[in-house]
Formats: structure tokens, sequence, C-alpha cells
């Protein structure tokens, strides 16, 4: 990655026809990473990007302790937001580029997204403390109230997969929010 010659901290660009299947791009849709890093909106904060495609150099990857570990998911999201924390920069390297694959099932879909709804809500109580805002609660409560509405998606091939991610995403959300002991939908 050219750009590590000028920074300390680059990601490349995501890319996800390659080696994905219809059914997970649709599931998927296209990738946050394809044109810049990734915003954090839920609620807004630092960019990030996936470990996959991130270079850091080794004195500055050392210096921030490396990878959390208590993080099973999003220790990426972690780690490019205790860089930039620390006044380090994090630059789109877009000629660089990896090849995402993506789970192939539903079920396989299904469990990752619980796993990332449940490590937001972590990553939502490590942050709050440094400046990340706080998450209103209605909102939250309606979106997985929608849920609900949007349960006939299950009976459309074509809907069904993006509709079992946010059914995971939300349940996820909640577990989060049971087992930290906070309020983050």
């Amino acid at each position: 990655m050219p750009e590590l010659k000028r920074h300390e901290a680059a990601a490349s660009r995501h890319e996800i026809a390659r080696l994905n299947g219809e059914q997970a791009r649709r599931l998927h849709g296209d990738p946050a990473q394809q044109h810049g890093l990734c915003s954090y909106t839920n609620p807004p904060f630092l960019d990030h990007a996936g470990g996959c495609g991130l270079g850091v150099r080794r004195h500055l990857f050392e210096e921030l302790g490396g990878f959390d570990e208590a993080y099973v998911a999003l220790e990426d999201t972690d780690l490019c937001w205790r860089l930039q924390l620390a006044g380090r920069r994090l630059v789109f390297a877009p000629e660089a580029v990896v090849h995402v694959r993506f789970p192939a099932t539903l079920r396989g879909a299904f469990r990752q997204a619980v796993r990332y709804g449940q490590y937001n809500v972590y990553i939502y109580t490590r942050y709050r403390p440094r400046g990340m805002p706080r998450l209103p609660a209605l909102p939250g409560l309606l979106r997985l109230g929608s849920l609900l509405l949007r349960s006939p998606q299950l009976l459309s091939r074509s809907k069904r997969g993006r509709f079992v991610w946010l059914a995971g995403w939300r349940l996820g959300r909640l577990l989060g929010c049971l087992r930290y002991r906070t309020i983050a939908f």
C-alpha cells in the first residue's frame, strides 16, 4: 500500500462481486468501504475501516496496544478510533483492493448480524465517555418495532435476506443492551 509510505495508517477499498453470489450481494448491498472510509452513523462518530484491508505501521500498532482482545467483532473499529483519538490520521487507499467474502447462507448472515449488533452496543459503552454522542432511546425502539411491519418480507425471496440481516442486527442490539446494561438501540 503506497499510502503507508506517507501515512501511519491506511485502509483499502473493498470489493464484493468476485467472491459473493447474487444472494450475498443483495443481502449486504454495496460495501461501505468501496469509495472511502466507513462512516459510523449510529450515533455519528469517527470514521473506521475493516481490518481485512487495514494497514498500520508497526510502531503505531504497538503504541496503541494492538487489537483489544475483549472484542469478538469490531476490534478493527476500536483500533481505528483509538488511532484517531490519539491524534493520528487514517487515510483511504483506493488502489489497494481486498476482495471480501460474506456469509453465504441466511443463517450465517443472521449470526454475523447478531454479533455485530452486540458489539456495536459494547463499543458504544466504551466510547460514550470519549465523546461519542448519546443514542436517544425512542428512535431505536421504533426501528426495533418496524421489524414487525417488515415481517411480510420473509415471504419475498428477494427481500428475505435483508430482513434476516436486519432482524439479526436488532436482536444483537437488544442482547447487547441487556449484556452491557445500557440503552443503545
